[in-house]
């Protein structure tokens, strides 16, 4: 649903979708394996522009260390693992107590 309201729809009924070309968006497309095949597939919709940050200030050296303090436990936690290591991970192959929401 979120997808669909990124894309214009404003609407309540699913067989009426007009306005669902209101909003440019930009999609992320991932090839997949599907019956043999290899298929292009999207992944995401996103907001035209949301993945871009543009910073007003930069940040000075107390800052970076203050942040990179602070995000310390999701570099380890999304650091790729060794061979050997045998941590569970989700599907997307993150630690199944990782919360993207919570940045």
């Amino acid at each position: 649903m979120q997808a669909l309201r990124t894309c214009g729809w404003d609407g309540d009924d699913l067989s009426n979708l007009a306005g669902l070309d209101r909003n440019e968006v930009v999609l992320v497309i991932e090839e997949e394996k599907y019956g043999g095949k290899v298929q292009a597939r999207v992944k995401w919709i996103n907001r035209l522009g949301a993945g871009r940050i543009e910073l007003k200030r930069k940040m000075d050296d107390g800052q970076k260390a203050a942040l990179a303090r602070r995000l310390k436990g999701l570099t380890l936690a999304t650091k790729p693992k060794s061979s050997t290591d045998t941590a569970p991970k989700t599907e997307r192959g993150y630690p199944p107590n990782w919360d993207s929401q919570g940045l």
